[in-house]
């Protein structure tokens, strides 16, 4: 049993915390409000902002901020996490654990900047093993929530939080469903519902004079655990989810139980309002997370943060593959550079897309050594005759050439005034075409930055003598949306009931084809 002998101390006037091994408590001022706000996020992945090249970006620490700012305004507001938060994948490789650490650390320090108050984590969580979350849970003021902890854990956490405003009392209890991890974690785990069973049975017997009592599990299990769950446990009031990213615009209610999920990467955050008196009534929204709600507060300190994050990412990234990549040396694959000797027309039109300017988003995004990003806004890169680098996109014959230099005299001859998708085509060729000539005079071989003729066309090395294979449209879909999928261009799809990108659309995809393709060549 919990032991109930608590260490008090004072926070303020109207706030204090008490504490056992297994137990946190808060007590909240509700500052008038008839409601407190639980903003909670989940499958973040990483992500720390929305790519430079999506059309209508969504996410972004900056704009996180702002919206969790602007709501701790309006009334007391609990920000939690149910997990997948701090890295892509399960398993990390070891080229880029570098800045796979890099990132997750930074976002650690976060979420204590966003007032992260609880944390449950993920099966992604563990991708850099249990010591790096111990550190985590060791010097970060967010709370580890994991109530089916084995004695095996050495994550510092709590198993049940109290936090009271107004005579509301919330409990909350965390879970992590153990078949999710690698089998060498799942022995910190027990059973989460034999952990849920017996946190509802703690505060039914050492809370029962509590009139006013809401139970919250935060679950990092998936749907259809949650939903078993709230069969079995019908006095837990809502279940905030995770894993699964089911994106409910409503909460779907089991018995009385409200569970909820939004989608990966804070494109949304979700809100439930729990009401402080008879009249107030509770609520589950999602918050759409535009680039504008990052100026709901004035001064957001998240947006000179995030500008040193990139530009220190970035570095790593280089740095990691200056230790790793081989070199690519041998016949390189042929640009725009030599097609235009033949195809004139083509190139020319070429130019006039924003196919022609692509790196300058990465560019603009402080995002140039992004292995991740440069994929797709370059030609050859890790291919044969490409480029395995991702600072050695230009061959040149000059052996004094540097990479600083050469975008220093770009900035200074090339004016681009904005966003290269907002410019005209008349004002894309105007500046595609200073820029070969920027890389005649620099004695550029070939440049390999941008997307361009062989990234959508075959060739063959008997180039232009031998037979080419053509490809038809299901060819160029399928290379377009080697780059173009449901993250990066939702537009390109079709959606389900709830919004979701599921198939392509082919109408919408004929059309961005259309756009993009070429004079067609005239045989003589």
């Amino acid at each position: 049993m919990i032991k109930l002998t608590l260490v008090l101390f004072l926070f303020s006037c109207s706030q204090f915390v008490q504490m056992t091994d297994d137990q946190y408590f808060e007590q909240i001022n509700s500052k008038g409000a008839d409601h407190v706000s639980i903003i909670f996020s989940h499958n973040i992945n990483g992500e720390t902002h929305p790519c430079g090249c999506r059309k209508f970006p969504l996410g972004g620490l900056p704009q996180i901020n702002g919206v969790i700012k602007h709501q701790q305004s309006l009334a007391p507001t609990l920000y939690v996490d149910t997990g997948d938060t701090f890295f892509e994948t399960t398993i990390v490789p070891k080229e880029i654990k570098e800045s796979s650490s890099y990132k997750a650390n930074e976002i650690a320090k976060a979420m204590d900047l966003l007032d992260l108050k609880l944390f449950t984590p993920g099966d992604q969580d563990f991708a850099l093993g249990e010591d790096f979350l111990v550190k985590l849970s060791q010097k970060h003021h967010f709370k580890f929530l994991i109530s089916n902890s084995s004695q095996m854990m050495r994550i510092k956490h709590q198993k049940l939080v109290r936090i009271d405003a107004d005579g509301v009392s919330l409990f909350f209890i965390g879970v992590l469903e153990p078949s999710l991890l690698k089998s060498q974690y799942r022995n910190l785990f027990t059973s989460p519902k034999m952990a849920i069973k017996n946190q509802i049975e703690t505060i039914n017997k050492q809370f029962s004079h509590l009139k006013n009592k809401r139970i919250i599990l935060l679950s990092h299990s998936g749907m259809k655990f949650d939903e078993s769950v709230a069969q079995s446990f019908p006095s837990i009031n809502w279940i905030i989810g995770a894993h699964t990213q089911s994106y409910l615009t409503e909460a779907n209610e089991v018995n009385q139980t409200k569970i909820v999920q939004v989608l990966s990467r804070n494109h949304h955050l979700g809100q439930i309002k729990l009401g402080l008196s008879a009249k107030a009534k509770n609520s589950y929204q999602l918050i759409e997370i535009k680039d504008h709600t990052k100026d709901l507060i004035k001064n957001n300190k998240f947006v000179p943060w995030l500008n040193t994050y990139k530009s220190n990412l970035d570095k790593i990234h280089l740095s990691e593959q200056n230790m790793s990549a081989p070199a690519n040396e041998g016949q390189k694959l042929p640009t725009y550079i030599s097609c235009s000797d033949c195809h004139t027309k083509q190139v020319e039109f070429w130019q006039s897309t924003a196919h022609s300017l692509a790196l300058l988003t990465l560019k603009k995004d402080n995002s140039l050594h992004n292995p991740q990003c440069i994929k797709c806004h370059s030609l050859g890169f890790k291919e044969k005759g490409g480029f395995s680098k991702t600072d050695k996109y230009i061959h040149t014959s000059d052996k004094n050439f540097t990479l600083k230099s050469y975008w220093d005299d770009f900035n200074k001859t090339i004016k681009v005034p904005k966003s290269v998708r907002k410019l005209s085509p008349k004002q894309r060729k105007t500046i595609s075409q200073k820029w070969l000539q920027l890389d005649t005079n620099k004695t550029v071989l070939a440049n390999h930055g941008n997307v361009q003729c062989l990234n959508c066309h075959n060739q063959n090395a008997e180039h232009p003598f031998g037979d080419e294979v053509r490809l038809s449209s299901k060819n160029y879909q399928t290379k377009c949306l080697n780059c173009h999928t449901t993250n990066q261009s939702p537009a390109w799809y079709n959606k389900d009931t709830k919004g979701i990108a599921t198939t392509v659309n082919e109408k919408y995809f004929s059309k961005k084809l259309k756009e993009v393709s070429c004079p067609k060549i005239e045989n003589k």
